[in-house]
């Protein structure tokens, strides 16, 4: 018979050795989008071992996204407590918390409304945040079926374990609940179990049939956060990072279609320094559909490219999920360095009709093609190696209409975490500030304004590692 081995992992929070002791603390952050009445918004964090509150907020007047920094001591639990004085909470409005590492923890943007006068998830939230999650390509879907099958990535620990003495503590717990506590249910799938999945491998245990969950099944319409983390011989890892999850089969008969939006090869919402030149693509989810117990593929794409800021739009089309950046001949794309709004939509018969167009991103576009773009275009020809390109800041649309404004640095010049969003209005105060994730050393992000900015001339200063990048903004409704 073989025995197991204990592992020994870094695990869930710990006690404090020394009660009143000073903590090491980290940076978290909290996004919060306010609705018309942001003075009613106020929230607590709190320490769930002693009532202590470790941070609050609100009383808030800017009518946007506020991201605020806490420090919170490390290896603790603790409750996030969301207020709306006028008992409707925040309708159109939400937040997210972010870990150091830009790791979701609670997601509840778009979801604001539906709580009265306070609400708080079903259960604390831990400090450490692990490694286990839904595979990108099932994050922050919310087009799912109740029989679908969602995965999770795969643990080596627990794969170690396929086929090694007790296979029931071996596995992975899937924690779906709203994050404004109103639901919870966690499900663990061992090595022992087949769920009506196959074939029996050290991996089955990632996947889970949702259809299984009969007791207290799974909300239809509701938003739901997904956290993961795996076990190894009983021993559970702590949670990994949130993904956002909906049940909803009205919207999986059309699904809406996005760039892809996670790391890897095929990477294309936010990127820059994509050529025009008939070889460089952009690429989106793959777009499917059950049908009578049989999954459909779109058999068509359409990519818009848009750049209202110079009444530029273009659509191209494709069978694939892909579109390839050529010099087209009808409706080609502006000249030089540019960010466009992409957003992509799918068909699932030969585009006699077509599902809603998924969420836009931004997306740097170089074209230098020959005939109709050259070096007579002047200082908006440029290339992805210029120095004045690489190390510049970029926002778009610049005149803003007040709602999204989408923000690209191609080179920090040093790869950092964090970057420091502030606009600033014409009498030197500072309307908005905001601590967004930095991928390495390229900043690709959206400020959502929400409509909060009058219109007239700011100064938008992103700061990292201690350099500072200047732009001026319009806000022009």
């Amino acid at each position: 018979m073989v025995r197991k081995v204990p592992l020994l992992l870094t695990m869930v929070c710990l006690v404090r050795a020394v009660i009143g002791a000073a903590q090491p603390c980290e940076n978290w952050s909290l996004s919060i989008t306010t609705d018309a009445n942001p003075g009613q918004t106020s929230w607590q964090i709190r320490d769930v071992s002693n009532s202590q509150v470790i941070a609050s907020g609100g009383g808030y007047t800017n009518h946007g996204t506020i991201t605020l920094s806490i420090c919170l001591p490390t290896n603790g639990y603790y409750s996030l407590v969301m207020n709306d004085s006028g008992g409707n909470g925040i309708t159109g409005g939400g937040w997210v918390l972010r870990d150091p590492l830009g790791r979701r923890v609670l997601d509840n943007t778009g979801n604001g409304g539906n709580f009265s006068s306070t609400c708080a998830p079903p259960e604390p939230f831990c400090t450490v945040v692990g490694n286990t999650k839904l595979l990108d390509t099932h994050c922050d879907v919310e087009t799912w079926l109740p029989t679908s099958v969602v995965v999770c990535n795969e643990d080596p620990l627990v794969s170690a374990q396929w086929q090694v003495g007790d296979q029931t503590n071996d596995g992975y717990q899937f924690w779906f609940f709203d994050p404004i506590g109103a639901y919870t249910r966690k499900v663990f799938r061992s090595h022992a179990a087949s769920g009506g999945l196959g074939p029996p491998d050290a991996t089955r245990a990632c996947r889970l049939d949702l259809g299984t969950i009969i007791t207290d099944p799974l909300p239809t319409g509701t938003l739901l956060n997904v956290r993961i983390r795996s076990r190894v011989n009983g021993l559970n890892s702590a949670w990994g990072g949130a993904c956002r999850f909906r049940l909803d089969p009205v919207a999986a008969q059309c699904p809406p279609a996005r760039l892809v939006d996670y790391a890897g090869p095929l990477l294309s919402c936010g990127t820059i320094g994509r050529h025009v030149n008939g070889t460089d693509r952009l690429y989106a989810r793959p777009v499917t559909r059950l049908v009578n117990g049989n999954t459909q593929v779109a058999d068509q794409y359409q990519f818009e490219f848009s750049l209202p800021s110079e009444n530029y739009s273009h659509v191209a089309a494709n069978t694939s999920a892909w579109v390839t950046l050529a010099p087209w001949t009808v409706g080609p794309l502006l000249c030089g360095p540019v960010t466009y709004n992409v957003r992509v939509r799918a068909s699932f018969n030969g585009g006699n009709s077509w599902c809603p167009w998924g969420a836009p991103c931004p997306v740097l576009i170089i074209n230098n093609s020959p005939p109709l773009c050259g070096p007579s275009e002047g200082n908006r020809h440029a290339d992805a190696t210029d120095p004045e390109y690489v190390h510049a800041l970029l926002i778009w649309p610049n005149p803003s209409n007040g709602d999204q404004l989408f923000i690209t640095i191609a080179d920090l010049g040093e790869e950092v975490p964090t970057a420091s969003i502030e606009v600033i209005d014409v009498f030197g105060k500072r309307v908005m500030n905001e601590l967004v994730s930095v991928d390495g050393s390229a900043l690709n992000t959206v400020l959502d304004l929400k409509n909060g900015l009058s219109e007239g001339l700011y100064v938008v200063n992103i700061t990292a590692s201690g350099s500072t990048f200047t732009e001026r903004l319009v806000i022009a409704k």
